[in-house]
């Protein structure tokens, strides 16, 4: 009677260690997969160099900004500030003054604004108290694309 006991708990180690491993390989293929999809993400982004004229959605603008926020920093410092500008008067300002400075990019019968015609701009401002501070707005700007 013992030694059937010893054989059932023989028996049943090899099938858990059997069940493991299979749990471990599928959770191995789901990390896998994880990671061709980043990678996936990562080679397929592209430059954008003409953008539509619509301005993007608060909703998404969000999704973007939070991406770029959560992004590592040094110390935990968040050492920069963002801000958001989808007012065309202001945009428009700023690429007159650009114009002033710049006059043959008026010539261009495309150009609109300064921003290659984007209607929302996202300004990324870095704190020069902290030495830092400039790879840790580009790390959040990395985020963000």
């Amino acid at each position: 009677m013992k030694s059937f006991k010893l054989m059932l708990l023989g028996a049943s180690l090899v099938l858990c260690a059997g069940c493991g491993a299979q749990v471990q390989k599928e959770s191995e293929k789901a990390d896998k997969n994880e990671k061709n999809a980043v990678i996936e993400t990562i080679m397929s982004r592209r430059s954008i160099r003409k953008y539509q004229p619509q301005a993007v959605s608060h909703d998404t603008m969000q999704i973007i900004l939070d991406c770029g926020i959560n992004a590592p920093n040094g110390q935990n410092k968040q050492s920069w500030e963002i801000r958001v500008v989808d007012n065309p008067e202001f945009i428009n300002g700023i690429s007159e003054v650009y114009k002033k400075e710049n006059p043959k990019v008026a010539e261009d019968p495309n150009f609109k604004n300064m921003f290659r015609n984007a209607p929302t701009v996202v300004f990324i401002a870095n704190d020069t108290s902290y030495g830092l501070s400039q790879i840790d707005c580009g790390l959040l700007g990395e985020n963000m694309i």
